[in-house]
């Protein structure tokens, strides 16, 4: 398997002639770490390309992803400037993993194209809701750790998954609120419903926030040891 690293060559497109003289038969290609803008030239690609990691670029949408390489597996797009699914449906049908954490996608909105993935990591964007999620496809695990979630509303609407995270979001449960001193929260929502496990977790976190707000300096002087 051939593995090549342009990891910070100052690259800032696909026609870069660094990739455009990269041997057909690489499989995998690292090149975090440089100015590329968008997909536009990434005709120019390994056609054999199976993992591709360009965190840390400057890639602010999907247009032209439909020149990527037809059998890519792997994609790490985290700490790019993504905002929108829009665009998505083009990516690779072949395509099984799906990095984008640290971009600023707030939606689920036009998530319907999207290949049937095993991963899609969505950790440390803007999303509020799950509102749209039901355009998902179904898939194995979905990450959505340290976004902007406030409200467990519509997080039925998503398909079957064997795993999902929602960790570090800012809402509360089954209605309590928004619980800003206890926002940890990691659980299949296949599971969530009449679960007695979450009913209990339920009743200690309400038992928890009354005796913040009856005795806040309570809570502060615990963090700070």
């Amino acid at each position: 398997m051939t593995k090549i690293d342009l990891t910070c060559e100052g690259i800032v497109s696909f026609d870069h002639i660094l990739i455009k003289k990269l041997p057909q038969d690489t499989e995998e290609l690292e090149l975090c770490g440089n100015q590329i803008v968008s997909f536009e030239g990434c005709e120019n690609l390994p056609r054999g390309l199976k993992k591709l990691d360009i965190q840390l670029n400057l890639i602010s949408s999907f247009e032209w992803c439909k020149d990527l390489p037809p059998y890519l597996e792997i994609m790490y797009l985290s700490k790019n400037k993504i905002s929108s699914f829009e665009g998505s449906e083009n990516l690779p049908k072949t395509l099984e993993r799906l990095y984008i954490w640290g971009n600023k996608i707030n939606s689920f909105e036009f998530c319907q194209g999207l290949p049937p993935l095993k991963e899609l990591c969505l950790g440390f964007n803007q999303i509020n809701s799950f509102k749209h999620s039901n355009k998902l496809p179904n898939f194995e695990k979905l990450y959505l750790w340290d976004n902007k979630i406030n409200t467990l509303e519509f997080y039925d609407m998503l398909p079957t998954l064997n795993g999902v995270d929602v960790s570090f979001n800012p809402f509360g449960i089954y209605g309590t609120g928004v619980l800003q001193h206890h926002r940890y929260f990691s659980y299949c929502l296949n599971e969530i419903k009449h679960n007695p496990r979450l009913e209990r977790m339920k009743t200690e976190l309400e038992e928890e926030e009354r005796q913040i707000k009856e005795n806040p300096e309570l809570f502060y002087s615990t963090i700070l040891v």
